[in-house]
């Protein structure tokens, strides 16, 4: 069954006395695969962290599920709409730490199957986990803090230029993953890029922005056959 996930009304955010986005008006249904993509300082982060309510628009309103997400009870919204920074956020002292936290924070014994099975998927050999936080490279602390997000199962993903730190092949493996998740799981991917050829490699939807404002908002297919030069 296909339904209205997201729907921004008049969104806009302001920081510090400059407008970062105006008058946003999209939809997204569930399940839909989206890439949001435009010039720096365009927006695109910004709006990844109004989605994941990290940010309150200044104006206008977002709801999930036909609800104002401002009204949802925060912890529980994220448990179900999982935000991954482009700069990983790792804790405590080791992997493990990291990957165990969501079954410590519910109180039950952590799903070593599952663990296992995500890190054979983004390519992380066992032995990291009693590795050091501060012993990883830049693209193994986000393949961590993938794995960490995909653990509680959640309904969207929203991913913020996650593939900047990882090599092409890498890359790859993380796409193609995302790709099945929405393609078999109907979880709803929305990712942030500058990079045009993954766009288009992630196929699905695109939201092109430019100073804040919604420029175009269609398949990616049509949109990179009908305005290349744009």
């Amino acid at each position: 069954m296909v339904y209205l996930l997201y729907q921004l009304q008049d969104v806009s955010l302001s920081k510090g006395g400059k407008e970062i986005l105006k008058n946003i008006n999209i939809n997204i249904a569930n399940g839909d695969r989206v890439s949001v993509i435009g010039p720096s300082g365009s927006g695109k982060s910004s709006l990844l962290r109004l989605l994941s309510s990290l940010d309150s628009p200044s104006s206008g309103r977002i709801l999930y599920m036909g609800e104002d997400i401002e009204h949802k009870e925060p912890m529980e919204y994220r448990k179900k709409v999982r935000y991954v920074f482009q700069k990983p956020y790792l804790f405590g002292s080791t992997v493990r730490d990291n990957l165990t936290f969501c079954y410590n924070l519910e109180k039950c014994e952590p799903n070593y199957d599952r663990i296992y099975y995500l890190m054979d998927r983004f390519n992380i050999p066992y032995e990291f986990l009693d590795k050091s936080r501060d012993s990883l490279s830049g693209g193994e602390q986000q393949r961590i803090a993938l794995v960490r997000s995909l653990l509680v199962e959640p309904e969207v993903l929203l991913l913020d230029e996650v593939t900047a730190s990882l090599d092409f092949a890498n890359s790859l493996l993380v796409e193609e993953y995302m790709i099945e998740l929405n393609e078999e799981k109907g979880i709803t991917a929305i990712l942030v890029t500058h990079d045009m050829d993954q766009a288009k490699r992630w196929g699905g939807d695109t939201i092109y922005l430019e100073e804040g404002k919604t420029k175009y908002y269609m398949p990616t297919e049509k949109l990179f056959n009908e305005h290349k030069e744009d």
